[in-house]
């Protein structure tokens, strides 16, 4: 799912503006998931990237399922597969809504 920076990041930025950092780097904080060794990621499972993790999100991987050696919408870890793997991590999203400044 996309996400939105607590401030405005000038552009071009000479320093990296990291997400990972904290909660407080994005805009409100249900936006990052706390991974519980200090780091934050991104919600995946926003296939679409409309901003809301739904049923659309699960069709759209339903039909790139067993794909291999591709990157597809439905291959949400990246890892150029399309399995289970990738539904285990959109499953605990489904339902999950961006904030307003996200969502189209």
């Amino acid at each position: 799912m996309a996400v939105m920076s607590a401030v405005p990041v000038p552009l071009p930025n000479i320093n990296v503006y990291s997400f990972a950092a904290g909660m407080n780097y994005a805009l409100g904080s249900s936006q990052l998931k706390d991974m519980g060794d200090g780091n934050f990621a991104l919600h995946a499972g926003d296939v679409d990237g409309n901003g809301v993790i739904v049923v659309s999100d699960f069709n759209i991987y339903a039909t790139q399922i067993a794909q291999i050696n591709v990157y597809t919408g439905g291959d949400i870890n990246l890892d150029r597969t399309v399995t289970t793997a990738d539904f285990n991590k959109y499953q605990p999203n489904a339902s999950r809504i961006g904030i307003a400044q996200i969502r189209y």
